[in-house]
């Protein structure tokens, strides 16, 4: 039995730019993401002693973009995942939600970047505001890197993921490497150059449930 729930949001950008209306990326570069509320003194000095363990070890929450939508439903069963996909999101426009939300969850995905780079929004302050987060509340961050495509701002996404690389060092994170460590072929986006077909979402999906699992070996024995 495959266990995952979603939480769906929907961002509403201003401008020309139709980045992944539908998903999580496009091409396209006008425009600008929507400012999120900085991380309050409160959200600092939250500390781990304050913060329990989870109570479902093998728990996720999969903080993304359309991306995050796609793949979650795919992810290995032993894993007990909430999904929160921002259809056309960024980090900053999530940033809020992310330091807001309880983070009742052993585990922390944070997917975004394709529509930051297509709005040359810049990712690291929100990145670093959202993992101090995590880590004040005592929970594993796991950062996936921005997934291969071939439309929109690709340049920037080559940063974007050294970037994003950097920072899972940096926290001690969980990194899934998706740019670099997942399997990309011709036939591995849809159409608009963007969203990943149905094999490369499992493949996603693959990488990231390993990249979980080994670091939670009871979740990884159970049946």
């Amino acid at each position: 039995m495959r266990f995952w729930s979603s939480t769906v949001f929907v961002a509403v950008m201003v401008g020309g730019l139709t980045a992944c209306s539908g998903g999580g990326g496009g091409s396209g570069s006008g425009g600008s993401a929507p400012a999120a509320a900085p991380a309050t003194s409160s959200d600092k000095e939250q500390t781990t002693s304050e913060s329990k363990m989870p109570a479902d070890a093998c728990s996720v929450a999969y903080w993304g973009d359309s991306i995050s939508a796609m793949t979650a439903p795919r992810m290995d069963e032993r894993l007990h995942v909430n999904v929160h996909p921002v259809y056309g999101g960024t980090a900053i426009a999530a940033q809020a939600s992310v330091l807001q939300d309880a983070m009742a969850e052993r585990f922390i995905v944070i997917q975004y970047g394709m529509n930051d780079s297509n709005y040359k929004s810049p990712i690291e302050p929100a990145f670093r505001s959202m993992l101090d987060r995590v880590k004040a509340m005592g929970r594993t961050p796991v950062l996936t890197g921005i997934s291969t495509a071939t439309a929109g701002e690709v340049m920037l996404r080559a940063v974007y993921n050294v970037t994003i690389a950097n920072l899972a060092k940096e926290y001690g994170a969980l990194y899934a490497n998706w740019p670099g460590d997942v399997a990309y072929d011709a036939g591995s986006l849809m159409a608009d150059g963007v969203h990943p077909t149905d094999d490369y979402q499992q493949r996603l999906a693959d990488k990231l449930s390993a990249t979980i699992l080994a670091a939670a070996p009871g979740c990884a024995e159970a049946q």
